[in-house]
């Protein structure tokens, strides 16, 4: 079996419905604190001695959106899985924790790629296309996508693969 030439670790993308429906929840579960919030205020602030009410919104907002992120970049961590994007001289792989082959793709079925700091963006011709968020790794990891990083540009060079530097919409 040959050897890659790169291999990174990646998060895998979470199916949309898992994430839509994750969001939603997170969303009108905020939504519902801050009305709970003003709706008992007398009793926060007989309890916290500060009246809700007395506050800014924008402020009040903010303050009870903290434990709400805090706790999806928790989930995030917890719940994707992680896998591998490795680059051979003529095709790349992306498998999974198990190191089982989700995709195996030659260098000519990818039609471009996109970068932009821990976000990688594959389109292959064939109409699929692969998205990487790499938020939430370890705190090494922008090291080693430094070091990848460049592996990739030649992988696409080599391979005559467009490719772009910055946002990526």
């Amino acid at each position: 079996m040959e050897t890659p030439t790169a291999s990174i670790r990646l998060r895998l993308p979470i199916p949309i419905g898992k994430t839509l429906t994750i969001g939603f929840i997170f969303i009108f579960s905020y939504l519902i604190v801050l009305v709970l919030i003003f709706a008992f205020q007398n009793s926060i602030a007989s309890v916290l001695g500060i009246n809700p009410a007395h506050i800014s919104i924008i402020l009040l907002m903010f303050i009870v959106f903290l434990p709400w992120a805090f706790v999806a970049w928790q989930m995030l961590r917890r719940l994707t899985k992680t896998g591998t994007l490795s680059l051979y001289s003529d095709y790349l792989t992306i498998t999974n924790q198990q190191n089982e082959v989700i995709k195996d793709y030659p260098a000519n079925f990818i039609s471009s790629v996109k970068m932009q700091n821990l976000i990688f963006h594959f389109e292959f011709k064939d109409g699929y296309r692969f998205n990487v968020i790499n938020l939430a790794m370890d705190k090494n990891y922008p090291q080693e996508l430094a070091e990848f990083n460049p592996l990739l540009l030649v992988f696409l060079s080599n391979n005559n693969i467009p490719f772009q530097k910055g946002r990526i919409l």
